[in-house]
């Protein structure tokens, strides 16, 4: 199948290069209003001359392209989506799929009227990591989780739209952990309270640090501490994760999954990897991992007319936890779902 991409900026080079290299998916024409960046970025990912253009229409128009990759700046995820689907194209978005519940409800609607595939970008739920811990939560490794703690700290050198959004930590980093939680736990929430704020050193205009506690609809409760500024030693992208249920406790740590104090009843799956009362947990083989991940299920769910795990119906629960989240930071009271 043959995908447009739309977006030449830094993260569209990198997706470029992915998109180029995989086996599910031809890259057969790159959009970027901005001529330079857009030459920059083609000639790195073999894309012709010819398949250059200005504008998400004249690719259509100029190619018998399936699908498009939205890979601009967030505000314009929305009006994009909603152009590649009025085209008739497969639709997948970077993340977050719009900047509102109800701006993405209506991309979601769209894709229904049009009878397309709409999928966000959630690349973070095709790690070897998350899905070794989706195994083990859906197994009963520790009984029904309860709690669940995640910490994320890094400070990277960005430069672009991140640095001048409202809320860079919530809206563009902690969309993938919450996701993450929603997608392991499969339970809704109930409420969210949020903090936020921006350290002195930040570079960010908005706040690059926050704090959220989600409460489920099962009393299960959700501890997220996270910041994009942080001083000494850093986590992973995914960070670092402690589930516990009343059995022991999963920790996901650098890409190292362990069992602590697992129950007698465990699986035998994990059961063989046990010394004492711990166990490190061999990751789960995927065959494609990450963003190349997202493109194999994107181009399955098509194929096999079903929706993918991280369709735009599915995404809109992360979405409003997200902006609840955001909701709440600004007022500093707790937002219900």
């Amino acid at each position: 199948m043959q995908m447009i991409q739309v977006g030449a900026g830094a993260w569209g080079q990198s997706w470029a290069g992915i998109l180029a290299a995989s086996p599910h998916w031809e890259l057969a024409a790159l959009v970027d209003p901005d001529e330079t960046a857009r030459d920059r970025v083609a000639e790195a990912a073999g894309v012709s001359v010819e398949r250059r253009f200005a504008s998400l229409q004249e690719a259509a128009a100029g190619t018998d392209s399936d699908a498009a990759l939205v890979a601009v700046p967030p505000s314009l995820h929305g009006p994009i989506a909603l152009e590649a689907l009025g085209l008739g194209l497969h639709c997948l978005v970077e993340k977050p799929l719009a900047t509102s519940v109800g701006e993405a409800q209506k991309v979601v609607q769209r894709a229904d009227e049009v009878g397309r595939t709409l999928m966000a970008s959630q690349n973070f739920r095709l790690d070897r990591g998350y899905r070794t811990v989706l195994d083990l939560v859906a197994s009963g490794a520790v009984g029904p989780v309860e709690t669940v703690s995640v910490k994320f700290r890094r400070a990277p050198l960005f430069v672009g739209f991140r640095l001048e959004m409202d809320e860079p930590l919530i809206v563009d980093m902690a969309v993938h952990h919450l996701d993450q939680m929603r997608g392991l736990l499969r339970r809704e929430p109930a409420s969210v309270r949020a903090h936020s704020f921006n350290p002195s050193w930040s570079p960010f205009r908005g706040n690059a640090a926050a704090t959220v506690e989600v409460v489920l609809t099962d009393g299960t409760v959700l501890n997220y501490e996270g910041t994009w500024v942080g001083k000494g030693p850093g986590t992973s992208w995914n960070g670092d994760w402690r589930l516990e249920g009343e059995s022991g406790a999963i920790v996901w740590k650098d890409n190292v999954v362990q069992l602590f104090a697992p129950d007698v009843s465990l699986d035998r799956r994990w059961r063989r990897h046990l010394e004492g009362r711990k166990a490190r947990v061999p990751l789960v083989e995927l065959a494609e991992e990450g963003r190349a991940g997202v493109l194999a299920e994107f181009a399955a769910a098509i194929r096999e007319g079903r929706e993918p795990e991280t369709s735009g119906r599915e995404n809109l629960g992360t979405l409003e936890l997200v902006f609840s989240a955001v909701e709440s930071a600004r007022s500093g009271q707790p937002v219900r779902l």
